[in-house]
């Protein structure tokens, strides 16, 4: 499991600490003592994280990439950090991972502007989930996707010497929602999957299907009914959803 850290919270103690009215006949606080008590603060935190922060093979299966990648993480403030980065498909957030191998889950998304790695962008949602970059500067909608994942069993196979054989790891973006299969504990199998998205006015809706293509522009139901059969749309394919995006935003 992942450990979850806000800065928040610190600063809530601080002001606690700093701002709290003091009784009559009693000793102020001193600096030294306040010190003492951040010092601890810290301690446990750290102690804390070290204690929640196993990484099994299970959870690393859920991760989108086998690997963590070098990736920058651009602050609305202007900053840039950089870390180990990789994308926890079972809860849409981003992890990043420590020199001693302990991975946290990146917080404080209100303070995140963009999230680059594997040449992608990651921006946090409205909803506090982390969306993929499909299209970002189209207007009025914009493209975005997201990772989930499932468990489902192995399918068990046989080659032409009668040897049975289980699913291996591969990737399938280009047929189907299905982006890759990856052997998970016993003999069940980690399917991650592509769940696109449209964000319009502030507002996030599916876009996995033409009925819900139709919900975003209502108005061009018959329009974007005839463009996905004459243009032979596939909603697994992410440059099909890319046209179809295209032409709702210029035929709108």
């Amino acid at each position: 499991m992942t450990f979850q850290f806000s800065f928040l919270n610190f600063k809530e103690y601080l002001n606690l600490q700093t701002t709290q009215p003091h009784p009559p006949n009693k000793k102020r606080t001193s600096m030294k003592e306040l010190t003492t008590a951040l010092s601890f603060l810290f301690l446990c935190f750290f102690c804390q994280a070290q204690n929640n922060t196993t990484n099994t093979t299970d959870q690393r299966s859920q991760y989108l990439y086998e690997n963590f990648s070098k990736g920058n993480v651009l602050m609305k403030s202007g900053t840039v950090e950089e870390a180990l980065l990789n994308y926890n498909t079972a809860d849409q957030s981003i992890v990043f991972e420590k020199t001693d191998g302990s991975v946290l889950t990146l917080t404080g998304l209100e303070t995140i502007d963009t999230i680059y790695f594997r040449n992608k962008r990651f921006i946090p949602g409205p909803d506090g989930l982390i969306y993929e970059v499909i299209m970002n500067n189209s207007t009025p909608a914009a493209l975005y996707v997201t990772y989930t994942n499932k468990m489902r069993p192995a399918v068990i196979t046989a080659d032409k010497n009668g040897i049975s054989q289980k699913d291996a790891a591969e990737v399938s973006n280009t047929v189907s929602n299905v982006y890759m299969l990856r052997p998970y504990k016993g003999d069940y199998m980690v399917e991650i999957q592509k769940n696109y998205w449209l964000l319009k006015s502030k507002q996030i809706y599916k876009a996995n299907s033409a009925r819900q293509f139709e919900k975003v522009f209502p108005h061009r139901a018959t329009a974007i009914r005839n463009y996905i059969a004459d243009n032979h749309i596939s909603f697994g394919i992410e440059e099909d959803l890319v046209k179809l995006t295209t032409f709702c935003n210029t035929h709108m």
